[in-house]
């Protein structure tokens, strides 16, 4: 009988450029053993499990370790093996990374009693051509829309025993699409998140691969599973940032990772209350547009102008005191919605003009009267608030801008008999704040806080009359290409939940009569993204171009000499291509990289010359792929 042998993919966290290592099959694996089977390996004196990417004849005189066993699990299909290929290239990582989040974890005590599952063939109806008509984008701002097209595609897909994935940003979402349809979908309905237990994630992995359970409902990992009946994938509020992966290696988009599976003959479908720009761009080339909208909620325009040319102090227009009285007499609460933490933007000398900035990447950090260090928004690092000028020891600071906490001294003094409430990152698990999220019914409170109430405790918003929006054309970070489209998703929200409870919903604005305010209060999203992509495709921004990000492991520093060196072999690399930018950001900063701009843009492709610049990376160095900032 011929020797064979296996390539496998270990299971272990491996640099950039070592994917698998070759086994021998013993004679009594043989007939057991596929390509997609996961198997027991011994790696590096210890014993870990492993897919086997290939299997040849044993054509070499070297000998070779024996695989020991096969893990009594369906193969990985063809589709996930091409999938997860396509993602370590895609996004310059090694294939045991992303196979990990294929694979998932096993209970290893279990090996030996575990009995080999059934393989279930993909439906015979599947396409294997993508076709760009099986995308679609909905935008909603309809809460009951949303519900109904929930439970209407749930029922439709276990009518059919096709399986559906949910795709959610956070795990709380799981949850609430799983509350919303498990009425209807009963056992046949998985919540697939990382906050599940090893033997649960193992026995819903199971249940997917022999299509027992037909609903999964997950976050980002999901995007993985081996689902042989698949046939729609849905992404819920696709424009939230935590579908991506960006804060640990591998880095990589689910969203984008959709979309590449979309190519095997699946449905994709996309909702959100504000679609990214890249999404509305690429199925208005040829897919599915859909608008489910409610009602524009009661509203005021206020120009901040008016109320500084009155000798009006602070950012509380007198519209909007009035409008918090009534809601305050009328038993309701107020929020205010500020985009930023701390007593202003930013802290400044006087004397020198220092600016306070973080160590490690030098983001400017808010300046701040009631703590005595912050945390950069960036990078996550604290730094204590200044005393004295480190340049020129002086004492006078100034504190420009708009800030959480100058709101709420200014809300204090107007408001003396009203207790104000600071919600943030900083505040959501002090006690104070803990009582009044779970307290249903108001408490004569003028709530101030930053876009995460919206974002992610929209309940309490049933608690409030007024919304107050002090600043929304302050853009926070105008240094950042999606600017006003992280601006727009804000604010839309907190005009959904104020239709949503018949809130009064006051918008003060530096120029209200600016064409971005008018699209914004009237819910003209495609006049807006209209022009938004017109700007970017004078500057070759997504998704008229493709940014990717080279940057050092956060684990290793390196000099400066290090980056100029890696910046070299890219320069080297494509000197031929003419239409690529590089840019060094931060430079001679402690958090520089390198910026390139490629001008092709597609969903799930990249230009030959990316993966050739990846290849003579040192491995040492991480990838970013469409990095969610710059």
């Amino acid at each position: 009988m011929k020797c064979l042998s296996a390539s496998v993919v270990p299971l272990t966290r491996l640099p950039r450029g070592i994917d698998f290592f070759d086994y021998a099959i013993p004679l009594n694996l043989a007939d057991s053993i596929r390509v997609g089977s996961k198997v027991v390996i011994p790696f590096r004196s210890k014993k870990i499990d492993g897919v086997v990417w290939n299997i040849t004849e044993q054509t070499t005189e070297r000998t070779l370790k024996d695989i020991f066993q096969v893990v009594p699990e369906s193969p990985l299909s063809e589709e996930i093996l091409r999938l997860v290929e396509w993602a370590a290239r895609f996004y310059a990582c090694s294939l045991s990374l992303i196979m990990q989040q294929a694979c998932g974890p096993r209970l290893k005590k279990q090996l030996a009693n575990r009995k080999p599952q059934s393989i279930v063939q993909p439906q015979p109806s599947q396409k294997k051509l993508f076709s760009q008509q099986d995308i679609s984008v909905i935008r909603w701002t309809d809460y009951a829309w949303r519900d109904v097209f929930l439970k209407n595609i749930v029922a439709d897909h276990l009518n059919k025993r096709q399986q559906l994935m949910i795709l959610c940003p956070t795990v709380a979402r799981c949850q609430e699409v799983y509350n919303s349809i498990k009425d209807s979908a009963g056992e046949s309905t998985l919540v697939f998140t990382s906050g599940v237990g090893i033997r649960e994630e193992v026995a819903s992995r199971d249940r997917l691969r022999d299509a027992s359970a037909l609903i999964a409902i997950g976050t980002r990992s999901i995007v993985f599973a081996d689902m042989p009946r698949l046939a729609t994938i849905l992404i819920d509020k696709s424009h939230r940032d935590e579908h991506a992966q960006y804060d640990m290696n591998p880095r990589y988009d689910s969203r984008t990772v959709a979309y590449k599976r979309a190519e095997f003959g699946k449905k994709l479908i996309l909702t959100s209350p504000a679609p990214r720009l890249e999404d509305w761009h690429h199925v208005h080339q040829g897919g599915e547009f859909q608008e489910h909208l409610s009602p524009v909620p009661r509203h005021s325009i206020v120009a901040l102008s008016d109320v500084w040319r009155s000798r009006q102090k602070g950012f509380i227009s007198d519209v909007l005191i009035r409008a918090t009285q009534a809601s305050l007499e009328n038993g309701k609460d107020a929020f205010y919605f500020v985009n930023k933490k701390g007593y202003a933007s930013h802290l400044v000398c006087r004397d020198c003009d220092w600016m306070f900035e973080c160590r490690s990447c030098r983001t400017p950090l808010p300046g701040t009267q009631s703590r005595k260090s912050v945390i950069c928004r960036v990078c996550t690092e604290s730094a204590e608030v200044p005393v004295r000028c480190p340049s020129c020891k002086s004492v006078r600071f100034s504190l420009p801008g708009i800030g959480l906490e100058k709101i709420a001294e200014q809300i204090r003094a107007l408001f003396p008999s009203v207790r104000c409430l600071e919600i943030s990152n900083d505040t959501i698990d002090s006690a104070d704040v803990r009582e009044y999220m779970k307290s249903g019914a108001p408490s004569n409170t003028i709530a101030v806080g930053t876009s995460l109430l919206p974002q992610e405790h929209g309940k309490i918003f049933q608690k409030f009359g007024v919304v107050g929006i002090l600043a929304a054309d302050a853009i926070s970070s105008q240094m950042n290409f999606r600017a006003h489209e992280l601006q727009w998703r804000i604010i839309t929200a907190l005009s959904m939940l104020s239709a949503r409870h018949a809130s009064h919903l006051v918008v003060q604005a530096f120029m209200p009569e600016s064409q971005f305010i008018q699209d914004l209060i009237s819910d003209r999203y495609d006049a807006f993204a209209k022009r938004t992509l017109a700007e970017r495709e004078t500057f070759n921004w997504p998704p008229f171009g493709r940014c990717v990000v080279i940057l050092p492991k956060a684990s290793k520093k390196h000099p400066s000499q290090s980056l100029k060196e890696v910046l070299s072999v890219i320069k080297e690399t494509c000197a031929k291509e003419t239409v690529i930018r590089l840019h060094v950001l931060d430079r001679g900063k402690p958090n520089e990289r390198i910026l390139i701009r490629f001008p092709q843009w597609s969903p799930t492709a990249l230009p030959q010359i990316a993966y050739d610049i990846f290849n003579s990376i040192p491995p040492e160095w991480l990838v970013d792929t469409d990095p969610l900032s710059l």
